[in-house]
């Protein structure tokens, strides 16, 4: 059996290959052999990696190392949410109690921090000077550690604004 596919290449290159057609040959033929060729490399290295012992540690310690790195983003939010909820005044902390980052159809959206009116351009500032949760790396939604970094800075304020609403 045999599958057609259909390959576009940029006008400079057609020029090029319809003047040396003679010399090319089957383009077909070159192009089974280069892909075949990719190929064999790819699951060349992917049988080294299968067939090494080490892999499984390796995934192992980056597993952990991943845990860990994603632990220390939320404790990094949880002290910046509370220390920005012990600077905020009474109207921004209500704002910030009420703060989801949940869109109308009930799933996270990690655009929705960073545009938000009130808090968008504070959760910028905060992200940026880290290259692990700089939005602007990320086409300004939160990634994975950013993503922690808010959800501890959440639970903070929320922390905060649980202990001291009983007392206003």
């Amino acid at each position: 059996m045999v599958k057609k596919f259909n390959l576009s290449v940029p006008d400079e290159l057609a020029e090029k290959i319809d003047q040396r057609r003679d010399y090319l040959g089957s383009l077909s033929a070159i192009f089974q052999k280069a892909v075949a060729e990719k190929i064999k490399k790819k699951e060349a290295f992917e049988q080294r990696l299968e067939g090494d012992a080490e892999m499984d540690q390796i995934i192992t310690r980056l597993r952990k190392e991943k845990t860990e790195l994603q632990g220390n983003y939320r404790e990094k939010g949880r002290k910046e949410g509370l220390r920005w909820a012990k600077a905020s005044s009474y109207k921004e902390l209500e704002y910030a109690r009420r703060f989801n980052p949940i869109d109308k159809d009930g799933l996270y959206d990690p655009s929705i921090p960073l545009h938000d009116d009130i808090l968008g351009h504070y959760f910028i500032d905060a992200l940026e000077p880290d290259e692990l949760t700089n939005p602007e790396w990320d086409e300004d939604e939160l990634n994975e550690f950013a993503k922690q970094w808010l959800d501890g800075w959440l639970e903070a304020v929320a922390d905060f604004w649980a202990h001291v609403e009983p007392k206003l």
